[in-house]
């Protein structure tokens, strides 16, 4: 997480390809704001071995943002 934990969530997803790291320029803009920059299941360090699904990568994000 990054910015202000009292204030609105913001979710940063990124593509196939590349992970989190994509958005690590833009969350410094937004530090009026919670942001939440995860690697997706199967991308950056948590690569290897995972079947991507979009239905279980949503329920995950949700899972997270509920917390």
């Amino acid at each position: 997480m990054y910015g202000d934990a009292d204030k609105p969530l913001l979710v940063f997803l990124h593509g196939g390809g590349v992970s989190g790291w994509m958005w690590l320029k833009q969350v410094k803009y937004f530090n009026d704001y919670k942001c939440l920059v995860p690697n997706l299941p199967g991308h950056g360090k948590s690569s290897g071995g995972y079947n991507f699904s979009i239905k279980d990568i949503a329920d995950k994000i949700s899972t997270i943002i509920e917390g």
